[in-house]
């Protein structure tokens, strides 16, 4: 065992070895800004509503969801006028919105859209079962998607109950999110 290599890493007398080999110095901390800025987690992005948004009743056609307050933007261009988000590193991004329904009352389907370019690549509807009328009612979906330089994503909704219905603006009900992945 006298002979045996020691493990950098778990041995605590070894001094740290840059990237290149030898001490740590400027070529490693140019390399890690490098990798930095080329890795995915430099790209994420969240933004909400910050009041309660009128849905009207139809499942016909979706609402979009006038988002407008960002949590953090980083790495990605968040469109205000259009309430989405463009794209300006092409790759493959996780997409995840969430709506919730104030006081919906019962018994009513409800969808939430993605929507890349003006079209949907993402859905869920589930049936409201609140009771009473005074729950809330909360769907998310997510996706992978590929994104170009460009694309944009938003996040729409639908309801048909007996009439129009606020979707919620609390920070962790109604928002989009999305990360490179």
């Amino acid at each position: 065992m006298e002979n045996q290599p020691t493990n950098p890493i778990v041995d605590e007398t070894t001094k740290p070895q840059g990237v290149f080999g030898g001490p740590i110095g400027a070529q490693d901390e140019l390399w890690l800004k490098e990798f930095l800025s080329r890795n995915s987690a430099s790209v994420v992005a969240r933004s909400r509503r910050s009041s309660n948004q009128s849905i009207t009743n139809t499942l016909a056609s979706a609402t979009k969801i006038t988002l407008n307050t960002n949590d953090f933007v980083q790495g990605i261009t968040w469109d205000s006028t259009n309430s989405r988000f463009t794209c300006t590193t092409a790759g493959y991004y996780l997409v995840i919105g969430a709506v919730y329904y104030t006081n919906p009352g019962t018994d009513f389907p409800c969808a939430a859209y993605l929507y890349k370019n003006g079209a949907v690549f993402a859905s869920t509807e589930i049936q409201s079962s609140a009771i009473g009328g005074d729950a809330e009612t909360g769907m998310h979906v997510s996706d992978i998607v590929s994104l170009a330089v460009g694309d944009y994503v938003e996040l729409y909704t639908a309801q048909n109950s007996a009439g129009a219905l606020n979707i919620n603006s609390a920070a962790d009900l109604t928002y989009l999110s999305i990360p490179k992945v």
